[in-house]
């Protein structure tokens, strides 16, 4: 698997799928280090001559760390955190696309249903990574939301480490605060 960028042939369709690349393929996925952003801050989702459409908002439509924007075209913030009664800080995940919410989300009822739910493929297979609801995931097929006593940031990987290319680690304010690929070992 490896990592996750917007696209699943090479080409984007803005708030629609998400998928996971081999490490290969993880050029086209990775942190900006130029002015559409601020190490840290922002993240940025390279998808062949498209740049900066999805990354995190630094401006009114969110505060850091707390709210997530896919920035598509000429909007900005239709897709993000959500900050209302659907969810809370740091625990959920819900993409808005235009004026309808939540027609392609993370599933907040521990089910999935075609484009009502957000799904991550991972080969041939539908929902091999996801959100555990178990508490058990395995690192690269699975995505987890862990939340309460947990952790209550969303991450891929089960451990305290990740390592380069392969693993999404969301810290809490407490820790880290940021959004990153992590770079250590």
């Amino acid at each position: 698997m490896g990592t996750a960028h917007r696209c699943a042939d090479g080409y984007c369709t803005p708030l629609h799928r998400w998928v996971l690349h081999t490490a290969a393929q993880m050029r086209n996925a990775h942190r900006c280090t130029d002015g559409y952003c601020t190490p840290m801050h922002r993240w940025v989702l390279h998808t062949g001559a498209q740049m900066g459409t999805a990354h995190r908002c630094t401006d009114a439509y969110c505060t850091p760390v707390h709210r997530w924007s896919l920035h598509t075209g000429a909007q900005m913030g239709t897709a993000h955190r959500c900050t209302d009664g659907n969810c809370t800080p740091m625990h959920r995940w819900v993409p808005h696309t235009d004026a309808l919410m939540g027609t392609t989300h993370q599933c907040t009822d521990g089910y999935h249903t075609p484009v009502q739910r957000w799904e991550l493929y991972t080969g041939a297979q539908m929902g091999t990574a996801h959100r555990c609801t178990d508490g058990n995931c395995t690192p690269v097929q699975r995505w987890a939301l862990h939340t309460g006593a947990q952790m209550g940031t969303a991450h891929r990987c089960t451990d305290r480490y990740c390592t380069p290319l392969c693993r999404w680690v969301l810290h809490t304010a407490a820790q880290m605060g940021t959004a990153h690929w992590c770079t250590d070992v």
